[in-house]
This record gives C-alpha cells, sequence and structure tokens, in this order.
C-alpha cells in the first residue's frame, strides 16, 4: 500500500512540472523562453520585412502558438511520452534507483581505504570552496549527461531505446520528455553515481558535507541555464 502511495505521489508531482522549479518547463522558465521568443520574433519580422517589404506578418501569438504545431501528431506524441514516463518513470523506475548518499557513502569508504583516511582536511570549507563545488556538480551532472548520450548513439543496444528522443517531427516545450524510460533510468543512474562521486571526493578532502548554493532549491548555475 506505502509502495503505490509513493507511486502516486511520485507521478503526480511529475504531472505537476510547470509548477517544480527542478523541472525545465517550470513556469519561469517558460516565460523566459517567451521572452527569448519575443526577441527572435522581432529579429525574423525586421529580416522578413527587409526582403518583402509588402509580405503579411504574422502576430507574434500565433508566431509563439502555432496550432499546426502543437496539435501535429508529433507534438501529441509528446504529450503521451510525458504521461506515460510521469507514471513509469518517476512513479516506479526512480524507486529502484539506488539513491546517491548510498553511492556517496561507497565512494568515501572506496576513498579511505584506497589513500588511506583524511587525518587532516586539505581546505576548510569556505565560501571559495562552496563556489568550487557549485561548479564541479554542474560540471559532473553535464558531463555524465553527455557520457551516457554519446553512449546512446554510439552502441546500437542503446540507440534502440535512445531513438525515440530523435524521432519528433515538430518541436515544442514538451518535446524534452520525449524519451524511452529505459534512456532515462540510464541517464539518471550515471548522473547519479557521477554526482555521489564527485561529491564523496569533496567530503573526503574536507572532512565535512558541502552543498552547492542555490536558487528556488536547484543549483544556482543549473538555474541560470535553465532561464536561458
Amino acid at each position: 500500500m506505502e509502495f503505490l502511495q509513493s507511486i502516486s505521489s511520485q507521478t503526480l508531482v511529475q504531472w505537476s512540472a510547470i509548477l517544480i522549479p527542478n523541472q525545465r518547463i517550470y513556469i519561469l522558465y517558460l516565460l523566459s523562453a517567451f521572452v527569448l521568443a519575443f526577441v527572435s520574433y522581432l529579429s525574423l519580422r525586421a529580416l522578413e520585412a527587409n526582403k518583402r517589404p509588402d509580405n503579411v506578418q504574422q502576430s507574434f501569438l500565433k508566431y509563439v502558438f502555432d496550432a499546426r504545431v502543437y496539435m501535429h501528431r508529433s507534438s501529441i506524441q509528446d504529450y503521451k511520452y510525458f504521461l506515460i514516463n510521469g507514471f513509469i518513470y518517476y512513479g516506479i523506475l526512480t524507486q529502484l534507483l539506488i539513491e546517491m548518499p548510498t553511492f556517496s557513502n561507497l565512494f568515501i569508504e572506496l576513498l579511505d581505504t584506497g589513500l588511506g583516511p583524511m587525518t587532516t582536511p586539505l581546505f576548510e570549507v569556505t565560501p571559495f570552496w562552496v563556489v568550487c563545488y557549485t561548479l564541479v556538480a554542474v560540471l559532473t551532472f553535464d558531463f555524465a549527461v553527455y557520457l551516457l548520450h554519446y553512449l546512446h548513439h554510439r552502441f546500437s543496444f542503446f540507440w534502440e531505446f535512445h531513438k525515440v528522443h530523435h524521432s519528433a517531427e515538430e518541436l515544442n516545450p514538451m518535446t524534452l520528455f520525449r524519451m524511452h524510460p529505459v534512456d532515462l533510468f540510464l541517464t539518471g543512474l550515471g548522473v547519479t553515481v557521477l554526482s555521489a562521486f564527485a561529491y564523496a571526493l569533496f567530503f573526503y578532502m574536507s572532512g565535512k558535507e558541502l552543498s552547492p548554493y542555490t536558487l528556488l532549491n536547484l543549483n544556482v548555475v543549473v538555474f541560470a541555464f535553465y532561464i536561458m
């Protein structure tokens, strides 16, 4: 019963992604995309006006909310992937992933065994080192996603799952969720393992827990990336 409640709660959280800051379709990020789209619209409009002064310009809202795009069969598939993955991956599979603290503790033990216990910390936890960890955490996350993406393209077995992500005929904000659950699972596992190693390394050197600088409970660099 408790497992079923966890599945339903995790699924509902994912389906509420527009309200969750660590989701890339959070309302604030969509608003910033709306502003960037307006800049793009003005640039394209000026360019088109120079080429064809007599051309009737499309309104901004029609430019952004093109019904042909949002009602295209490809976009409808994106919506289905969003709902299905919300249940299969975020509701069920994420509960099968080993959590980051487990990997972190394992890596800390391996460092203690392989290099010996750090009797004297290499550095004190100061704002400088928190900034360093904030950047390393982002780079580690990004490298993990890159590495898994590379492997998905390199090996045919993984590609069979990953090719779903590259099959869209039209693009909209929900195309982000056009991923096979196995693709999501492998990527999530890779990110968890490498992020845990980065945390363990900083913990081993300082002897203290470090947390990155955050905004809306999200790494500040990731937040800036999502805004842009």
